[in-house]
């Protein structure tokens, strides 16, 4: 007997990173029948679905009732009891929207045995791309050597604030180059030929995006070392850049640092600087990997740079992961 194909519901399909994981739902041919596609506005929006055009349709009550499988995309806000018709008809939800704090935080190739822990879970958070991206590299590196303590310094793109950010982007660029004055609603301060250091809300010394993101980090590597972060939006349109200091317990040599980022999973080495070859996000845009190298290491210190395509590799290609995962263990079986 085959494969029962799944009913899969995406809330949020509308958004760049709702068009990315139907992209790779249909790309790595994962079991489903056509996906009900709702938006997190509410209004009717279109896409494209097998070269036909389908409607995304506003949330409505019951319409999550009989879903084997629901993804929740950032900026997904659904009403509780919405979410709760799903699981309650032994439906999974998969969250990367972060509106369910207390559920079980899984990034696959990262800590999928934290699944044997939640064998019951019906609910499952995915990491924000910035936690997702600092611990593939942080993790093999603990693995290896024990981060001491790490200084981070995040550079995101406009995608990372969805359409909005993007045509905020791109018009307020028009605009600076036919010398007109631009406007801003999504960004805090002009983006265009500037750097923004403030992405979320500053309370206590840092913004509720890097607390949320480095307390994430701390529940991947199961444990706390002295973390630091600061992050900015820069004027590019894809692709993070993360700058990294880490002081390790135990020496790693730059051959080493090598060896361990090759050896971990969902990583491509970009490290001979003479040859002009080393992490960029224009290399990374479209990639389900973290880009690492530029590797220096100064005593204690190893200094690196990662890049990742944040929607790629931080929420299609882990939601896709993680449910072909649960498939694999009979989770999505009702």
């Amino acid at each position: 007997m085959g494969q029962r194909m799944l009913d899969v519901a995406v809330v949020g399909a509308e958004t760049l990173a709702g068009r990315d994981l139907i992209e790779t739902l249909l790309e790595e041919s994962f079991p489903m029948e056509r996906p009900a596609l709702f938006t997190i506005g509410e209004e009717v929006e279109s896409a494209t679905l097998d070269d036909e055009e389908v409607d995304i349709v506003p949330l409505e009550p019951g319409a999550l009732a009989s879903r084997d499988l629901v993804f929740l995309l950032p900026g997904a806000r659904p009403d509780h009891r919405i979410l709760e018709e799903a699981t309650r008809g032994g439906g999974v939800v998969l969250d990367a929207a972060g509106i369910l704090p207390d559920a079980p935080l899984i990034f696959p190739g990262l800590n999928d045995e934290d699944l044997d822990e939640h064998e019951d879970a019906l609910a499952l958070s995915l990491p924000t791309p910035l936690a997702s991206l600092l611990a593939a590299v942080l993790v093999p590196l603990d693995a290896r050597a024990r981060v001491k303590s790490v200084d981070v310094v995040a550079l995101r793109a406009a995608a990372g604030a969805g359409n909005p950010g993007l045509d905020e982007l791109s018009q307020q660029t028009i605009d600076l180059l036919s010398g007109r004055d631009p406007e801003r609603n999504v960004f805090s301060q002009r983006l265009a030929f500037n750097l923004v250091p403030m992405i979320g809300v500053f309370e206590g010394g840092a913004t509720d995006a890097e607390k949320l993101a480095l307390d994430q980090l701390g529940r991947l590597l199961g444990r706390r070392p002295e973390a630091h972060l600061v992050s900015a939006w820069a004027p590019l349109f894809h692709g993070a850049t993360v700058f990294f200091t880490v002081r390790t317990e135990k020496p790693l040599d730059r051959e080493a640092a090598r060896a361990v980022f090759r050896e971990a999973e969902g990583l491509a080495v970009l490290d001979d600087p003479e040859q002009g070859i080393f992490p960029m996000p224009m290399l990374a845009v479209g990639d389900d990997r973290v880009h690492v190298g530029r590797f220096v290491r100064s005593g204690d210190v190893l200094r690196l740079v990662a890049t990742a395509d944040e929607l790629r590799f931080g929420v299609a290609s882990p939601l896709v992961a993680l449910a072909r995962e649960l498939l694999n263990r009979g989770r999505l079986s009702r």
